[in-house]
């Protein structure tokens, strides 16, 4: 309530009770009192912040567009944005482990319209060869993808449209041929090529995605493609463990003083 809206009140209130004595004084009738109606405060967010519960107001998801050109280190990946936006109005984005350093490391990715947006790593799982980055922005309002939540079946059709130095964009189709293997990953045939790595692969039919490119038998040729099953994306998320090459250090050991 602001000071203006106090005062009214107060004022309202002090000439109501007045009312009151006067009317009871000489006996006159009078209605109940009328309290101004004050309207509750406005609640302003940060941009792109969303209140905990509420629904997301973005767009229906838009695969093809979701697919960007991912750069880090002088080095040219593909990646996907991933939806619905978090919580805090940032975005993830999945690409491949190999493509990244290290977590927190900075990039840049560009999407199709022309626009580019700033990221960092997140978490990454080198087995699976998958990664987790997100939107330094929380502001935007992009294109994105939905990670399955299952591998799908063998000979599901599925596509995918990186950024490879063979056809940029193209929209390449193929079809699921094995998996999840002991590494967490799906196989595929599809025709993928150097600056793939990274770029989402999605299924045909329900337009979600289930891997991303993470090697080949053959470069520029459709044959044998693999890439992290979505279990093992989901698994790699920073809400748990992050699996990258961390290895713990031996404590040292002390015995006891004694006394």
């Amino acid at each position: 309530m602001t000071p203006r809206q106090r005062l009214i009140q107060l004022l309202t209130t002090a000439l109501t009770i007045a009312i009151a004595v006067i009317a009871a004084r000489f006996g006159i009738p009078i209605p109940p009192p009328v309290v101004p109606d004050i309207p509750p405060p406005v609640i302003t967010l940060p941009p792109g912040t969303l209140p905990p519960g509420a629904p997301s107001p973005d767009t229906p998801p838009d695969p093809p567009n979701a697919v960007v050109r991912l750069s880090l280190r002088g080095v040219g990946c593909s990646a996907t944005v991933i939806g619905p936006r978090r919580q805090d109005g940032r975005w993830w984005i999945l690409t491949a482990a190999h493509c990244v350093e290290r977590t927190g490391q900075a990039g840049t990715i560009r999407f199709l319209d022309g626009r580019v947006t700033s990221v960092s790593v997140q978490s990454f799982d080198r087995t699976a060869d998958v990664c987790w980055m997100a939107t330094d922005d929380n502001s935007l309002m992009l294109p994105y993808a939905l990670l399955a939540a299952a591998s799908p079946p063998v000979g599901t059709k599925v596509w995918h449209a990186g950024y490879g130095v063979d056809r940029p964009g193209n929209r390449e189709q193929g079809e699921i041929l094995s998996g999840p293997d002991n590494k967490g990953q799906l196989r595929m045939k599809l025709n993928v090529s150097s600056g793939d790595s990274g770029g989402g692969i999605v299924m045909n039919d329900r337009g979600e995605v289930v891997s991303c490119v993470c090697c080949t038998a053959g470069r520029g040729q459709f044959t044998d493609t693999w890439g992290a099953s979505p279990e093992a994306a989901q698994r790699a998320k920073p809400t748990a463990m992050v699996l990258d090459d961390w290895v713990p250090l031996e404590i040292p050991l002390r015995m006891p003083d004694k006394p």
